[in-house]
């Protein structure tokens, strides 16, 4: 009865309740970025020659910070049109997932977030450093040439891609033929699927060389280098250009 008597005596009341009302189921609920990656905030490009099997971090007044030899997809120097065909992609993207051993460093983009919001199986590895660790821990031990332990086939850290959202809107390939799926599960484990740049286990053979699945190999000097210096959001640029 005070509260029916205090709206009646107060019309705005109602009015008042209600935005109050609004603003806690606000403040509650889980808030996600845009579906795409933001690059604006991002002070650096790391530009990959697929011919040269070069890559270069470049601040935007030309100061390159980084330069070192890569290695590249063992399906050569064409357009990628599928997961399946081991080519490294040319175009332009962003850097939407960062995983390594150490949780500081592990980072995922809100929009990744938001993507798997609704399937706890991968929910529970994007949504803190902790899980990305784990995540990273995961795709390390898997036994792909199946000599039955884990080839740690990812070195010392993996730096996922997205599509540019500028550079999507002028393809014909939707983002998984291009970069891949993203979240799957192999041999019982939630892995990452997708083009990286990442580090390998076996340098010799792999940097400078045509080898990878896909991926842009580094070796883990220069990695542990990148990983200081990237973000969620850097752009990267591939290309065949010297």
């Amino acid at each position: 009865m005070i509260i029916a008597d205090a709206l009646r005596a107060d019309p705005d009341l109602n009015r008042r309740c209600a935005v109050a009302a609004f603003l806690v189921l606000v403040a509650l609920k889980p808030t996600f970025a845009s579906a795409s990656p933001s690059t604006e905030s991002s002070a650096i490009v790391i530009k990959v020659n697929r011919a040269a099997k070069r890559l270069s971090v470049v601040k935007a007044d030309g100061t390159v910070l980084l330069s070192a030899p890569v290695g590249i997809g063992k399906g050569g120097s064409v357009k990628k049109v599928s997961m399946d065909d081991f080519v490294t992609p040319t175009g332009r993207f962003v850097v939407n997932l960062i995983l390594t051993g150490d949780a500081e460093v592990c980072k995922a983009s809100e929009a990744l977030k938001n993507r798997y919001w609704s399937q706890p199986q991968y929910r529970q590895f994007l949504q803190s450093p902790e899980g990305l660790v784990r995540l990273f821990k995961n795709m390390s031990s898997l036994d792909f040439d199946g000599d039955g332990k884990g080839d740690t086939a990812y070195g010392g850290g993996y730096i996922g891609l997205a599509l540019d959202p500028a550079f999507a809107a002028n393809t014909t390939l939707t983002q998984a033929r291009i970069v891949g799926p993203g979240a799957r599960i192999y041999q019982d484990r939630v892995y990452w699927y997708s083009i990286a740049l990442h580090g390998t286990p076996n340098e010799a053979a792999a940097i400078g060389h045509a080898t990878s699945g896909g991926c842009v190999h580094v070796d883990s000097a220069a990695l542990q280098k990148l990983l200081k210096l990237v973000s969620i959001g850097t752009r990267v640029e591939i290309s065949d250009r010297h």
